[in-house]
């Protein structure tokens, strides 16, 4: 039998809230950002799901963005320096992912070069204390575990915590697609105590995947899947949960309405536009301050009026590539 920790434990692993007070943090790293040698498939979904347009990401197929695009890389590395930066100087402690090896960069073999080190939300979770290593739909974006997995085997050892992997997914060849999975990404996990949010875009995680995680959990939490327009990759850029009954959220981009459970709640609605620039995708420091892309003036403006310090900080550059300040981290301890 797995004894749980607490909150109140010193040195837990612990998430069971998106607004817990953030303690914790592991935090994405700008270098060694290649452009994904695109399939057929994989062309017409990343011009939907990024800002950067076809021709960007079909001419830089396989380079180093620093090399490709040099202003843009740089821009980026500011961007994510500064976040690691600001939760350090408020006293959070704050992991990085170490980078890839030469062997890891071949992993899983299909023949996929690229991806990035900064949206390191996506190949793990982290649920109580468990640690939880996923299994990701594309396959150059696997690899990225592997640059947690010493730091998160150590937390886990320290803090008793349960640290469990995936099913890996099949290797089929790149042409193919992607396989049945099961997959699921962190972006499209949303914790709201025992009620677990798990986004459907058919871009990410499946049904198979969220199955998965039922399982695992058990009877002490309930997996709810939600429909997310594909326009989206991922739950959290269309959802965010900044304290108890307050969402963001773009209602037009959730077909099927808000979970059941967020019924009642203070919804802040966020246009497609809005969404598309990751206004959703903030980072939930407590149940009182929220960290946003500066872009973002109206959201800002909104959660302000509603008692909500908001911290602004230049972030548009990683959300040209999908992703923004809740992509660019996961929380190991939220109290």
């Amino acid at each position: 039998m797995i004894t749980q920790n607490t909150p109140a434990t010193a040195g837990a692993i612990w998430v069971e809230h998106e607004f817990g007070a953030l303690t914790e943090v592991v935090v994405g790293r700008p270098d060694g950002l290649t452009l994904p040698v695109l399939t057929a498939e994989m062309a017409s979904e990343i011009d939907e799901l990024n800002q950067l347009g076809p021709e960007f990401m079909t001419s830089g197929q396989g380079k180093l963005l620093v090399d490709f695009a040099p202003a843009l890389a740089a821009r980026i590395a500011t961007q994510v320096e500064g976040l690691a930066a600001l939760l350090q100087a408020r006293g959070l402690i704050v992991h990085r992912p170490r980078p890839l090896t030469e062997a890891e960069q071949l992993y899983p073999g299909n023949g996929q070069p690229g991806g990035s080190l900064i949206f390191m939300r996506d190949p793990i979770v982290v649920i109580g204390d468990r640690i939880i290593e996923l299994a990701m739909r594309y396959p150059f974006r696997r690899r990225q575990k592997f640059t947690l997995r010493e730091t998160l085997q150590r937390r886990a050892a320290e803090a008793g915590a349960l640290f469990v992997a995936m099913p890996e997914p099949m290797p089929i060849p790149m042409e193919a697609g992607w396989g049945d999975g099961p997959f699921l990404e962190g972006g499209d996990v949303l914790l709201n105590g025992r009620h677990v949010y798990v986004g459907l875009s058919g871009h990410a995680s499946s049904a198979l995947g969220a199955a998965w995680l039922q399982r695992l959990l058990g009877n002490g939490h309930a997996v709810e899947t939600v429909a997310v327009s594909k326009g989206f990759i991922h739950l959290d850029c269309v959802l965010s949960l900044p304290r108890p009954g307050l969402a963001l959220a773009c209602l037009d981009a959730l077909p099927d309405g808000l979970p059941a459970s967020l019924a009642g709640w203070d919804v802040i609605e966020v246009s497609i536009d809005e969404a598309k620039r990751l206004g959703c995708n903030g980072l939930i420091l407590d149940t009182q301050t929220y960290v946003m892309d500066a872009t973002h003036q109206r959201l800002a403006e909104e959660l302000s009026k509603r008692g909500t310090e908001v911290i602004t900080v230049p972030y548009d550059a990683p959300a040209m590539f999908g992703g923004g300040l809740r992509c660019s981290h996961h929380p190991l301890r939220r109290t």
